[in-house]
């Protein structure tokens, strides 16, 4: 890849040998030009990982009033505050059902 780079921009970017590799004036020039860049790309990167690994989407669920108030209730903020691109869609209802023969 260096050596395609060299050809690319027609100058000899590295000195190496079998024991070393090191910057010619003209890659360190080059990478000096070019550091920031990469930085930002690096930024770039790292915030596109954390949208993947961000939960995102809806989430439905039946809850009594009782349990809402008494469970549900003092956790929905932190909740919404650790997840906010997590939709809770919270149907409260006193009924009792038997969800397996819902289905």
């Amino acid at each position: 890849m260096v050596r395609g780079l060299e050809e690319r921009v027609g100058i000899r970017l590295l000195h190496r040998n079998t024991r070393s590799v090191s910057l010619t004036q003209a890659g360190d020039r080059l990478f000096q030009r070019v550091r920031p860049a990469l930085q930002e790309l690096g930024v770039a990167i790292g915030q596109t990982s954390e949208l993947r690994a961000r939960p995102a989407g809806s989430f439905a669920f039946i809850a009594s009033r009782t349990a809402a108030d008494l469970c549900l209730r003092p956790l929905l903020r932190p909740f919404h505050d650790a997840y906010p691109d997590v939709v809770l869609d919270l149907t409260l209802d006193d009924e009792v059902v038997d969800i397996v023969a819902a289905l």
